[in-house]
């Protein structure tokens, strides 16, 4: 104790360096029981110790709490401008090795001239092109042989027109300007699967005269092909439906105004086709005003053996 009674000043208050407490929060946040610290200032000046409660000076760990008060006041011993200085020159040279580091990776793995991607040499890899197998007609899987694709959607309303497509050719559609309100039919050899003719018949004011001297003109052998745009029906007589499901239609007697109708026959079938799909028109169920929705038919035909 001084002279005055209270405690004798700390080695670490000669020093000049700020008081640590006796007792209070410890180096991590622990509370720390009263003890009697010694160091060396000169060594802590330098960069050289930090505390150790037994009055030894032990290596610099580098690692100083923020609130620390020998933390403080290292670094009111340290130029302002070097520790400005410093974190700068590091950001620096962490955003030269980046850009270079990039550079490198494109030079590496990417040809600009060939404008395509390499993969790296070390995977030994060989690329080669797999070939994208299409169904004809767009069809979800290939035919089997002796089969013909076929794909048939009928008109929207009377905005968008019908298409046909057999063995991956279009036959009809709005793109080639050959489609038209009422019924629009191709012929197509069952042999060979070579088109033969198509043709669309306004059913709405045209004379269906013409229908039925083409229909009763088809050859035997003949695949029909029929798709409906707008008004399929309202002319239809009862010799039409008749020669229509003549070529295995069962829906033909139905047709009426507005209806949506796909459908593939054969000329003199014995049997009902299994191609056909009818969707009447019905104000309570159309999915356009005034029309029903459009209707889409495809499939795989057997081909007509001689």
């Amino acid at each position: 104790r001084d002279h005055l009674g209270g405690p004798s000043p700390s080695k670490n208050q000669q020093a000049g360096l700020p008081q640590l407490p006796a007792q209070g929060v410890g180096w991590l946040g622990s509370r720390t029981q009263s003890t009697s610290w010694n160091i060396s200032s000169s060594l802590l000046t330098q960069g050289h110790g930090s505390l150790e409660p037994s009055g030894k000076v032990l290596p610099h760990s580098g690692i100083y709490p923020s609130t620390s008060p020998v933390l403080s006041h290292l670094k009111s011993t340290i130029p302002a401008e070097r520790q400005i200085l410093f974190p700068g020159v590091l950001r620096f040279l962490a955003l030269i090795f980046a850009l270079v580091t990039t550079w490198i990776f494109i030079r590496s793995y990417i040809s600009l001239n060939a404008k395509t991607i390499r993969l790296p040499r070390w995977l030994s890899l060989v690329t080669k092109e797999i070939p994208v197998v299409r169904a004809k007609c767009g069809l979800a899987k290939p035919c089997p042989k002796e089969f013909f694709a076929f794909k048939i959607s009928s008109g929207a309303a009377n905005v968008v027109g019908p298409t046909m497509c057999f063995e991956n050719q279009v036959i009809m559609s709005p793109v080639k300007n050959n489609v038209g309100r009422g019924l629009n039919i191709a012929l197509v050899n069952g042999t060979t699967g070579m088109v033969l003719t198509q043709k669309c018949f306004d059913m709405y004011s045209g004379e269906v005269k013409l229908l039925v001297k083409f229909l009763k003109e088809i050859p035997e052998g003949t695949l029909v092909l029929v798709a409906s745009y707008d008004d399929p029906g309202t002319r239809l007589n009862d010799e039409t439906r008749k020669l229509l499901s003549s070529l295995g239609s069962s829906y033909a007697k139905q047709l009426g105004f507005r209806d949506s109708w796909v459908f593939l026959g054969a000329k003199d079938l014995k049997d009902k086709s299994p191609f056909e799909q009818f969707l009447k028109n019905n104000p309570n169920t159309n999915k356009y005003e005034g029309w029903p929705e459009l209707l889409e038919l495809e499939g795989c035909v057997p081909r007509k053996i001689p």
